[in-house]
């Protein structure tokens, strides 16, 4: 969120003055929406997408939608169930829930023995508890929830409109347009090559905002 913050506004204020109706909005226990992190569940998301598209139709009175998702929103958005969207634009995707959430564990891991950037006065070195994960708490039904979410199973893909944007060309983005390239779904795939590095411990605290 730290991270993506700061693109999707911009985003949203790009698309605004081009004409379109935007609603941006923050996911049930993160960022200015109530609830705590460790409330969280992929239910309730993909719910508060469903609830941003009602207040969206509601307000413009538009009839087709498109979901712009970043990284884990943008796997949120593809699995939506019963999806009532006419167009995916998926922004450096992740591909697989719990692929993903095993690379969080690892940061997590390193920060914790290397924790010496967190020593600065004032600052919270971290501790390890149960469920956490870089400050935020998962409840295990959210990680065992979130490892049933993978791109690579196209299902969700089939006579749908998808676009797919990555900042750099990576194996799991080759592979996953190679699989969305068999299925039946219209698909437009592009290299935007800007600072996309997500996995980068010494970033955790940056904003990268692509121009």
């Amino acid at each position: 969120y730290i991270r993506s913050h700061s693109a999707i506004n911009k985003l949203s204020n790009l698309l605004a003055n081009s004409g379109y109706h935007v609603f941006r909005f923050d996911y049930y226990g993160t960022g200015d929406s109530s609830g705590e992190s460790g409330e969280a569940s992929i239910d309730q998301w993909h719910d508060d997408i469903g609830h941003a598209i009602g207040e969206l139709k509601d307000i413009s009175g538009v009839k087709k939608i498109s979901l712009v998702g970043l990284r884990f929103g943008a796997l949120l958005a593809a699995t939506l169930p019963k999806p009532t969207v006419d167009r995916l634009v998926l922004w450096d995707p992740v591909v697989s829930g719990g692929a993903y959430f095993e690379e969080l564990k690892a940061l997590h891991q390193i920060m914790l023995v290397d924790n010496t950037r967190f020593n600065a006065p004032g600052r919270h070195t971290p501790k390890c508890e149960t469920g956490e994960i870089l400050g935020f708490l998962y409840p295990s039904s959210f990680l065992q929830s979130a490892g049933l979410h993978d791109l690579t199973n196209t299902t969700w893909a089939a006579k749908r409109n998808v676009a797919l944007i990555v900042s750099s060309e990576h194996e799991q983005y080759e592979q996953l347009r190679l699989r969305l390239e068999e299925c039946e779904c219209k698909l437009d795939y592009s290299v935007v090559a800007t600072d996309g590095d997500w996995g980068n411990l010494a970033k955790i605290e940056k904003i990268l905002m692509p121009y």
